[in-house]
């Protein structure tokens, strides 16, 4: 037997290997595949120079190239790689909001509801008797991650067993919330560590990005980001057959 004349495996066979990684604690399909993939091609290698080896044996001594966590590192590395790939991907969507024609409605939105805010009196005891305005900026994000996490787990309903989509949706929130976490953080130490209810000056430019960094997590996440999303699934992951809205 050579190497053209080389025998595939036969689909009783597919679903042993699907089984046998689905055993080893592999809980995303995509990551199966490409196991199950990986496992049959060096199967019939190895069967190739020991035609009289049985798929079991195959199996056997293709699975004991793996690190003893078997395929736990694999895993580690995709998630890795798929983290660093949605961040590149989804990287220059976020900055199409500070471009034009959407950097005017940006601002403007920006300064209409900084102007809003600035309409409030200052409230200099308001963290002493009512709460920590810089503890309810932090909720107030959590929320919006929650709410925005949600949704999105109703829309794709394969988040949990495709990498690819889990991964990109930690991704997006990663990218997203250099609009509002990060900003947040910063200002609660540097500009009101004593965590004073307070609506004028700097405070109100930084509620008003606060909110409108909101807004551009939102709009992403349920209309942007999607659009790619769909578009690298078709091309890449059609054999999947991942249920997208």
């Amino acid at each position: 037997m050579t190497k053209e004349t080389k025998q595939q495996l036969t689909q009783e066979h597919i679903e042993k290997l699907f089984k046998f990684v689905q055993s080893k604690n592999v809980p995303y399909r995509d990551v199966q595949f490409e196991i199950v993939d990986h496992l049959a091609s060096a199967i019939e290698d190895m069967q190739v120079d020991n035609p009289e080896w049985s798929f079991g044996l195959c199996l056997d001594q293709v699975y004991g190239k793996f690190p003893i966590t078997g395929f736990a590192q694999l895993i580690e590395q995709k998630e890795e790689a798929l983290n660093k790939y949605w961040k590149k991907k989804l990287w220059p969507y976020l900055f199409e909001y500070f471009k034009l024609p959407r950097i005017i409605i940006t601002v403007t939105l920006f300064l209409c509801i900084q102007q809003f805010f600035q309409q409030f009196p200052d409230v200099p005891l308001g963290a002493k008797f009512l709460i920590n305005p810089n503890l309810l900026l932090v909720w107030v994000g959590l929320f919006i991650l929650i709410i925005s996490s949600y949704f999105l787990k109703k829309r794709y309903k394969d988040v949990n067993s495709l990498l690819y989509l889990k991964s990109f949706h930690l991704a997006g929130h990663v990218v997203t919330s250099a609009l509002t976490v990060f900003p947040i953080y910063f200002y609660c130490i540097i500009y009101n560590p004593d965590g004073v209810l307070m609506f004028s000056g700097i405070h109100s430019y930084v509620l008003a990005w606060f909110v409108v960094g909101i807004i551009i997590k939102l709009h992403t996440f349920h209309f942007v980001f999607p659009k790619l999303l769909h578009e690298e699934a078709h091309n890449k992951y059609a054999h999947l057959k991942m249920k997208l809205a």
